[in-house]
C-alpha cells in the first residue's frame, strides 16, 4: 500500500479535518453532549468509532471528537471524554445517548 493512502493515514487526515471543522462557538458553554458509536472493521476486526457532538446555548451543534476503539466499554468512553476540551468538565450538561 502506498504511503499516505493506508487506513491509518486516512483516519489521521479525518481527525485533522474534523478539528478544523470545530467552530469558535464550541468555546461557548455547552448545554448538550451527544454520544453515539458507529461500527466498522479494520483489517477484518470489528471496531467502534466513538463519536461526540456538542450543542451550545445558541442551539448550534459542532463536532467535538471521536476515537477508534476495539470496544464501546466505559473505559473507552472515559478516555475519549477526558481528552475533549469540554468547559467546566461537563458539569450541568444534558447527555443524550441511545443507551447502548
Amino acid at each position: 500500500m502506498e504511503s499516505g493512502r493506508g487506513l491509518m493515514s486516512l483516519w489521521q487526515r479525518f481527525q485533522k479535518m474534523a478539528k478544523k471543522a470545530c467552530s469558535p462557538g464550541l468555546r461557548e458553554t455547552l448545554t448538550v453532549l451527544y454520544l453515539d458509536e458507529a461500527y466498522t472493521k479494520v483489517k477484518g476486526k470489528p471496531y467502534c468509532n466513538l463519536l461526540t457532538l456538542g450543542e451550545g446555548k445558541g442551539i448550534q451543534r459542532a463536532y467535538l471528537g471521536t476515537a477508534l476503539s476495539p470496544d464501546k466499554s466505559e473505559p473507552s468512553w472515559i478516555r475519549l471524554l477526558e481528552n475533549l476540551d469540554i468547559p467546566d468538565s461537563g458539569r450541568g450538561l444534558l447527555v443524550i445517548h441511545d443507551g447502548d
